[in-house]
């Protein structure tokens, strides 16, 4: 996972597998991220994740949270029928949370925010 600034977001880059064990990282990035982004916008691209479990889930909804107050918002980069999609899909977030299928489209709709 990485953090950094790019077109007035800070944008977290997510690879691999979101289980138990590799949560708390996600966790950690997310909440540094956050810090850095100050009162812009937070850009988690999940293009390169292979499997999202609910605790990663969990660890969105936290952010979420957190960055109502803070930030001018939180976008994620899900492409279709990824597996981060389905589960935000089955959970009913894709529909309540700024997703977009590009780190592109959420780069031009930080930079309008």
């Amino acid at each position: 996972m990485s953090a950094d600034p790019e077109a007035g977001a800070v944008v977290v880059s997510v690879a691999g597998e979101i289980d138990m064990l590799t949560e708390p990282r996600l966790r950690d990035a997310l909440h540094d991220a956050l810090a850095r982004a100050a009162d812009g916008t937070l850009v988690v691209d999940l293009t390169e994740v292979s499997f999202f479990s609910s605790t990663g889930i969990a660890a969105l909804v936290e952010i979420h949270t957190l960055a109502r107050a803070q930030l001018a918002g939180v976008s994620l980069v899900v492409p279709p029928d990824s597996p981060p999609d389905r589960s935000l899909t089955a959970m009913g977030l894709r529909t309540r949370w700024v997703v977009h299928d590009t780190r592109t489209s959420a780069l031009r709709h930080a930079a309008r925010a």
